[in-house]
């Protein structure tokens, strides 16, 4: 199957693909492979809360563009919305020296592995890299305070990490016009509500070995 896939030369790997095959083959094979979509059975406050975290995308890439958000009052979750974008905006204050890259997509190429990630924000300066990854799921504080340990553990062995870092490094010169080394790249998951660091990774040349070798293994 994967074999196919290479031949026809079209197919990258993301971290949710990569996630979907080692859960279930078979729907990686009818997603993937035969492209076939279905109705999502969530909840109706589960999409109400996707949809809110979208909305909020949307808002940081208008901020780190240097544009009007365009939230309106009376916009659903107009009053979180609001509240997220303040901690936002206090959090990242815009240096001007640095070079900001919302909602940014790299892809990368070698022999069979066919890569793709998916950055909320880069954030590239003269000595660094910064990968910014937004975490707006749901939960009240004191349920995300209980698990916020287990959290960033899992966040810090999550495939997107592996695939994100591994693939910023090998096209870093795509993105910050030149390469450095890997001690000086970092990946970060961030929370607007309450506005918080869930994890932090501080990325090595050992680590990026290590992460060629899983997503060699995986792909394979």
């Amino acid at each position: 199957m994967l074999s196919d896939l290479r031949y026809t030369g079209y197919f990258l790997f993301t971290q949710h693909s990569l996630a979907t095959f080692e859960k279930c083959p078979l729907k990686f094979k009818k997603r993937y492979l035969e492209g076939l979509k279905w109705e999502s059975s969530l909840r109706e406050d589960v999409k109400k809360r996707l949809e809110l975290g979208n909305n909020f995308h949307l808002l940081a890439y208008r901020y780190f563009l240097g544009i009007d958000s365009g939230i309106v009052e009376g916009v659903e979750g107009f009053e979180e919305l609001n509240r997220w974008m303040d901690a936002l905006q206090r959090h990242f204050k815009k240096d001007d020296k640095a070079m900001y890259f919302p909602e940014y997509k790299l892809r990368m190429a070698k022999k069979n592995m066919r890569l793709e990630a998916n950055f909320d924000l880069l954030i590239v300066r003269d000595d660094s890299v910064e990968i910014w990854d937004w975490k707006t799921h749901g939960g009240n504080s004191a349920e995300k305070a209980r698990n916020e340990r287990l959290e960033g553990e899992k966040l810090r062995k999550s495939l997107q990490t592996i695939v994100y870092l591994y693939v910023l490094k090998e096209q870093l010169d795509k993105v910050a016009l030149r390469d450095m080394d890997c001690s000086k790249i970092r990946m970060c998951y961030w929370q607007p509500d309450p506005p918080k660091v869930l994890a932090e990774i501080n990325y090595s040349a050992h680590m990026h070995e290590t992460f060629g070798k899983t997503l060699q293994n995986r792909i394979n």
